[in-house]
């Protein structure tokens, strides 16, 4: 009996490890337009090192951490909330020059993306440890406010377009061909 039992034991374990052992780590999405490359191949700036790099020990007083504000309220003056920071737009000097707010929708349908500079939005602390980002719009300005559009999603709307154009060129009669009606 005593035999049955270990052999018993490890088929039991075995078995409920085995979906634990089979589950894959995500990998980000390739068509999220906000999982992108840094930037197009070409612009970067060339980076000249001289010396040793400089090191930081610890985050400054009144400093913002970008991890602190992704996911974070965005609100108006009137307390109505715009959405959440979705990404910071970053140039190519390194700055942050823009944010990107997920707006609208509910529990995550119909929602849109919105940039505004970053100078538009309006930091401060409400209790140690917590910050208020706050825009001037209302609802109607945000509803109206045109969709952001990444990099990635304006490459890819002008490959289509360029795609578009040439199935038609392919599908238009040829010069003096007459056109038959269907």
């Amino acid at each position: 009996m005593k035999r049955n039992i270990v052999p018993a034991t490890i088929a039991a374990l075995a078995l409920s490890l085995s979906p634990a052992l089979a589950q894959e780590t995500s990998q980000p999405r390739e068509a999220d337009p906000m999982i992108q490359e840094t930037m197009p191949e070409g612009d970067a700036p060339e980076i000249a090192f001289e010396g040793v790099t400089p090191f930081l020990a610890q985050q400054e007083s009144g400093h913002w951490l970008s991890s602190n504000l992704i996911g974070q309220e965005v609100t108006n003056p009137a307390g109505d909330t715009i959405g959440e920071v979705a990404a910071l737009e970053i140039d190519s000097e390194g700055k942050v020059v823009g944010v990107v707010i997920e707006a609208g929708g509910f529990l995550g349908l119909g929602t849109k993306l919105i940039g505004v500079p970053y100078d538009a939005v309006e930091h401060s602390k409400v209790e140690p440890g917590d910050q208020k980002l706050v825009i001037k719009a209302s609802l109607d300005e945000v509803d109206a406010a045109p969709a952001f559009l990444t990099s990635l999603q304006i490459r890819q709307a002008e490959e289509a377009a360029k795609a578009r154009q040439e199935a038609e060129q392919l599908n238009a009669p040829a010069v003096g061909e007459p056109q038959t009606a269907q």
